[in-house]
This record gives structure tokens, sequence and C-alpha cells, in this order.
């Protein structure tokens, strides 16, 4: 009974904190695109942005998985996480050339320190069995609370300049981290440090690596899909509607994708979540102009409901609980190094040659990435292996 009620309370800790950090960053998602070429940036740099905002993130959640791992403190990582966040958005309302976004975008993605740490510690509470369950709920939370902020980026839009958004979505990301800190607790007792190694990942979790490197080459920043939408004739003032089908798709397939995660196992959903991927740049290639385009937000929104959850899962089952940071930050590690080459690419081949060229170099990365998942060995008792 203690143990659910402990699993209740963190799940819920983490599903509130997520929400409104979340609804804090989508208010600002779905608008960045509009400021920065409002702040005169072009797509190739709308890329590197994105890129080197997601290389970051990769870069500051390997250190603080291992380093969870190696203290055996993980709440420290997930609060103050969420207050870099804060700080960061500040910092975007503050800038007034392309140039000035950088420094808060390195602030705002160094906040994703709390990424590893928090999923280590579902993984550390949720056995195999109630594992999937668990991270598609936290994720339904996450694109819930992107939908609600993308909803209010709309109805501000229009009412405010876009640059008081971002003071305004500080504002639940520091709620976010004061979350965490009232309601999350450490585990009592003095704990040594432990000597964690790279070197114990097994070659069947390095292939499992390279697996997540060559399908993130693909999976490119969405903010392309808002530029193809306003160059395809989408009315800048609806984009964040798009947006909002996005999240709400992504919401939905988060939760059953938990739900299938556990009754199916990991390979089939991250194999459907790259499926999803295939569509959509088909769709983007062959498909005509105009509100047409939202068809690609619902498969962005499939696909990035159902990878996460599903890497999240998959990575923790490849190695024994005491890696389990180490592994969930080497996995976004994978994710963030290829994802700024891979935006920074999409936007240069859109600029140089067309959109059309971006579309299809991402989907035939992704298309050897599902080619590779019949190779990896993925958890199938239900029990993390030994």
């Amino acid at each position: 009974m203690n143990g659910d009620k402990t699993q209740k309370r963190i799940l819920r800790a983490f599903s509130a904190s997520s929400f409104l950090n979340d609804m804090g960053s989508d208010m600002l998602l779905p608008i960045m695109p509009l400021y920065l070429l409002g702040l005169g940036a072009g797509t190739a740099f709308i890329g590197f942005l994105d890129g080197l905002g997601t290389a970051i993130v990769a870069l500051a959640q390997l250190a603080s998985g291992y380093l969870s791992d190696r203290l055996g403190r993980r709440k420290v990582f997930i609060w103050t996480g969420y207050l870099a966040g804060a700080l960061g958005k500040l910092g975007f309302g503050l800038a007034r050339t392309p140039g000035q976004m950088v420094g808060p975008k390195v602030v705002d993605r160094l906040g994703k320190v709390r990424g590893a740490p928090r999923d280590a510690v579902l993984s550390d509470v949720f056995n195999a069995e109630k594992r999937g369950r668990a991270f598609g709920f936290l994720r339904m939370m996450d694109n819930a609370g992107a939908f609600t902020g993308a909803l209010l980026a709309w109805l501000l839009i229009n009412t405010v300049p876009i640059r008081y958004i971002f003071y305004i979505a500080a504002v639940p990301c520091a709620a976010a981290a004061l979350v965490i800190l009232l309601t999350i607790r450490e585990p009592g007792g003095k704990r040594e440090p432990q000597r964690i190694s790279f070197r114990r990942l097994d070659r069947n979790s390095r292939l499992f690596l390279l697996f997540v490197f060559i399908a993130s080459l693909g999976l490119f920043s969405y903010s392309l899909l808002l530029v193809y939408a306003v160059k395809n004739g989408v009315p800048r003032g609806m984009i964040p509607l798009l947006y909002l089908a996005m999240t709400a798709t992504a919401s939905l397939a988060s939760y059953r994708g938990g739900q299938m995660l556990d009754r199916l196992g990991r390979r089939p959903v991250l194999a459907l979540s790259l499926f999803s991927f295939l569509v959509l740049c088909a769709v983007a290639i062959l498909g005509p102009a105009g509100w047409w385009s939202i068809i690609l937000f619902v498969f962005y929104g499939l696909c990035s409901g159902l990878f996460e959850p599903a890497l999240s899962c998959a990575a923790v089952e490849l190695v024994p609980a005491e890696l389990r940071g180490t592994i969930l930050g080497a996995t976004r590690l994978a994710m963030g190094v290829a994802a700024f080459p891979a935006s920074w690419l999409a936007g240069w081949l859109w600029q140089t040659i067309g959109s059309w060229s971006a579309f299809l170099v991402a989907g035939l990365f992704v298309l050897i990435a599902i080619l590779m998942l019949p190779f990896i060995k993925f958890s199938t008792s239900g029990r993390p292996r030994p």
C-alpha cells in the first residue's frame, strides 16, 4: 500500500510540474519562428538555433543522468532545471537581435538537466509491468501542458506584443520548480558516491544508442513545419492552431502508447512512431499546399507522442538499475548530437534546394533506423535485464 501511495505521489508531482513547465514552454514554441523571423533570422538560423538547443539538452541530460547515478541524488537536478527554464524565457523577451537569442537558448535548454534524473526516479519506483503506463501518462501530461500553452499563445498573440508572452511564460515554469521542492523527497540516509563507467554499457546498449542517433538525424525540429505552413498559405495568426493539433495528437498518442508499451513491448511502438514520420515526409513531398499541411502536424504529434516514452522504457531495461540515469542521459545525448546537424541540415537543404529535399533526406535516415530495429534485443520478460 505504501508503495502504491509513493508511486501515485511521485507520478502526480512529476505530472503537475511537467504540465506547468510545458504550458510555459509551449506558449513560446508556436510563436518562436515568427519571433525570429521578425528579428531578421532566416530558416538556416532557425534550424541552427533549434539544433543547438537540442544538443545542449543532450549534453545536460548526459551529465545530470551520470551525476545522479554517481551521487544518488536526483531532486536537485529536477527543480533547478525547471528554474533555469523560467530564467531562459525571461532572456528571450529581452533579446533584440537573432544573435541575442543564443544566450537565453543555452540557459533555457540547460534546464533539461531535469529529464534523465526524473525518468530514472520513475524507473526506480515503477516495475516493468507498469512502467510503460507511467511514462505514457507523464508524456501525456507534458503534451496536455503543451496544448494549453499553445492555446494561450493563440489567445494572446493578437492581444499583447509577442515579447510579453515570453515574460508570462516564465511564471508556470517557476511554479513547476516549486512543486518539486515541496513534494519530492530524496531517499533518507547518506549514500557514498558510486563509480560509474560508460564501459559498462554492453554491445546491445551501444547498438541501441546508434539506432537513436540515426533516427534522430531524420527527426528534425517541428519549427520547420511551422515555417512550411506559413510559406504554403496558412495565415500567421492561425499557426498556433496547427501546433494545437500536433500537441493534442501527441497527448493522446502518449497515453495510448504507454498502454501499448506494456501490452505489445517496446519494438512495435518504436517502429510505429518512426513509420508515422515516414508518412509525414511523403505527404510533405507529394501533398498540396495550404491547410492540407495540418496533416503534417498530426503525424509529427503521433511520432513524438509514441517515440519518447518508448525510448525511455527501452533504455532503462537494457542496463542494471544503478546505470538507469546514465543510459537515459546517453540516450538523450545520442538524440541531441544528431539533432544539431539534423535541424541545421534540413534548414540548409530547404533554403538552397527546396523543402522537398529536406523531407526526403530526413525520411531516408528514419528508414535506416527502422531497418536496425530487428537487430536490437529488447526486454521481453517484463523485467529489466540483470
